[in-house]
């Protein structure tokens, strides 16, 4: 036997010892145990305004007052909440983190762009229906409007629940307003949905568009690498804001204004940071600092070739690399990273506060927006 194949193969021996033993806590060492409960029940609801819903149309509408026609969103990412008893004071700061920034921020409504949960063996608990029951009780105690959509960690092929299983435990709280469109083909519970923002008058402010970006690429190999948005993806956007238009009377699919949020950037964000580096004047910087490696598919897909197409989505919004914030505007669409919340994933995170934190989005009357990044420990830094 050759050196270099006897060091491979002892290599993955001490892989699968170490492996094994954390897969067998994670299946036979299970409670019902909520680590979190004692906090959970000390929460206060947050206090937010209460906003004009329609829930039977096509797509859920949100209708703004009157008196103050503007929409606040609060763009939150990668919260990687786990639920098991190992390492469970992470899990406190990470619910603590998410209610300090959503009390700051006091928005209409709260967008979890993936990675919400983090089943995972190392930590011991794969039970991520477990997580899913105590984080959405958390929801629940803030009493703040949320929409969430799912990563690539969420539902791993060693979690014990499936994306459907886990819709069940959010969508009966009352405060989610996520339901997988009833167009979208070959549902797998993997949301895809669209809202319609509407001024007090009626008229049509946004359209607020939750893509499933998927997750590896053999479905189920970290090492696949990263998959692409699915083609009923791009059938599912094509024909929503096509009828969107020819239900308001517009003459185009770019009178259509638009948002959309998912959790893996696409390749158009990672061809625009490698001509950002070259000094390109395609890309135009907004804001912020990358510090690790981009994360996404190799190729482009058919979705985002209509996106730049169709000329409605004015601006992406993902997460997926916890250390990135660079914001950039490429091909007419401005994208941007959410901050990630994450005391699990990234070892070192939970001792740098450099990177944690979230999104504030405005959205005016005009369909015009702005956006703030704003970090946890400048909201603790400004309460002290």
């Amino acid at each position: 036997m050759k050196k270099k194949t006897k060091v491979i193969l002892i290599s993955l021996a001490g892989v699968f010892a170490m492996v094994i033993p954390l897969y067998l806590v994670a299946q036979f060492g299970k409670d019902e145990t909520n680590y979190q409960e004692d906090y959970i029940n000390s929460v206060k609801p947050i206090e937010v305004r209460k906003l004009q819903y329609n829930f039977e149309s096509e797509n859920y509408q949100i209708f703004l007052p009157s008196d103050d026609e503007h929409f606040r969103i609060l763009q939150l990412s990668d919260t990687h909440f786990v639920g098991g008893r190992m390492r469970n004071s992470l899990d406190l700061k990470t619910l603590k983190a998410i209610y300090k920034m959503v009390d700051y921020a006091k928005p209409d409504l709260v967008i979890y762009t993936g990675d919400i949960l983090y089943p995972t063996l190392y930590l011991g608990s794969n039970d991520n229906l477990k997580g899913a029951k105590i984080l959405n009780s958390f929801f629940e105690k803030m009493e703040v409007p949320f929409l969430y959509e799912y990563g690539n960690h969420d539902t791993e092929y060693y979690g014990t629940a499936t994306a459907d299983d886990i819709n069940e435990i959010f969508q009966t709280n009352k405060y989610c307003i996520a339901r997988e469109d009833d167009e979208i083909l070959f549902k797998s519970g993997r949301l895809s949905q669209m809202l319609e923002l509407r001024n007090s008058d009626g008229t049509l402010n946004n359209a607020l568009i939750l893509l499933d970006s998927g997750s590896y690429l053999n479905g189920s190999s970290f090492f696949s690498g990263y998959a692409n948005f699915a083609l009923s993806q791009s059938y599912w956007y094509e024909k929503k804001i096509q009828k969107l238009m020819e239900r308001e009377n517009y003459s185009n699919t770019s009178d259509i204004k638009s948002l959309a949020f998912f959790h893996i950037p696409p390749y158009e964000y990672k061809k625009a940071t490698e001509l950002y580096k070259k000094g390109s004047s395609e890309v135009q910087k907004i804001f912020g600092e990358n510090h690790e490696k981009v994360s996404s598919p190799n190729t482009s897909s058919r979705l985002m070739e209509k996106v730049i197409e169709y000329g409605s989505t004015q601006a992406m919004f993902f997460g997926h690399n916890h250390k990135n914030s660079l914001a950039l505007k490429y091909k007419g669409i401005e994208f941007y990273y959410g901050h990630s919340i994450d005391y699990r994933a990234y070892p070192t995170l939970k001792f740098d506060a450099r990177y944690r934190g979230g999104l504030i989005i405005d959205i005016n009357s005009d369909s015009t927006y702005k956006i703030e990044p704003k970090l946890l420990i400048d909201i603790e830094n400004e309460v002290k």
